[in-house]
């Protein structure tokens, strides 16, 4: 089979046993649980505690192999370490171990009910310790690829995983959106209550919370990336 479109195929697959396997696991296992490792970066003056949950491939400790990172970020109403996110740790797990799908670092971001970007009122900045902070750390303390480095989310976190991407071509080469919230203003408004923290205004959002007008303004960055991938799904 054509290689390219063996990749694009399996990817399909795997989009779409992420989206129907979730319902129809309720309860995770003792030891999936402990798949996902949760990890804080200490607050210091520039920024709070940073939280999120790491996935090593199986591999790992064997060699001094570097791997690709997907930082995912989660829907609203789910936190970092929710059942959902253990579910994934699981699958992939499976996956790596069947050699079904080639190892990478997972990064599993707390993000809270934030939209995954920096909030009106400062509180918290989530745009700024992912990018400034998050990502150098896991860089450092762990085995990466920073020329593989993926978004993927889900709901809203799809829309997260779309903006950071198109927002910072540098630093990803692809984003995966699982039924992503890429949505409009007033859609936001509806979805959130119009909540004044978060967003102040139709200007804000489009700034700081939307991919629309990062994907006109990175046109050409975005069009010359050799390796420029975005998928998007819909359940």
């Amino acid at each position: 089979m054509n290689q390219p479109l063996h990749h694009f195929m399996y990817y399909r697959i795997l989009l779409c046993c992420l989206l129907l396997g979730f319902p129809a696991r309720n309860s995770i296992s003792a030891q999936e649980s402990e798949l996902l490792k949760p990890w804080v970066i200490p607050e210091t003056d520039e920024h709070g505690p940073i939280l999120f949950g790491i996935l090593l491939p199986p591999s790992y400790e064997d060699h001094s192999q570097a791997f690709p990172v997907i930082y995912y970020m989660h829907g609203m109403n789910q936190y970092y370490l929710a059942p959902r996110a253990q579910w994934i740790a699981s699958f992939f797990i499976e996956q790596f171990t069947e050699e079904q799908f080639p190892e990478c670092i997972m990064v599993f971001i707390d993000g809270g009910e934030g939209w995954w970007m920096d909030h009106y009122d400062g509180d918290p900045m989530l745009e700024t310790e992912i990018v400034n902070y998050l990502i150098p750390h896991v860089d450092q303390n762990f085995r990466t690829l920073p020329s593989k480095r993926l978004t993927m989310g889900y709901s809203m976190g799809g829309n997260g995983a779309v903006f950071f991407y198109t927002k910072h071509p540098e630093l990803f080469s692809a984003a995966i959106s699982l039924d992503g919230g890429i949505v409009t203003y007033d859609d936001y408004l509806y979805r959130t209550g119009g909540r004044a923290d978060i967003i102040s205004d139709e200007d804000y959002f489009f700034e700081y919370g939307s991919p629309y007008g990062w994907v006109k303004r990175n046109r050409e960055a975005l069009i010359n990336k050799a390796d420029t991938s975005i998928l998007l799904t819909a359940g």
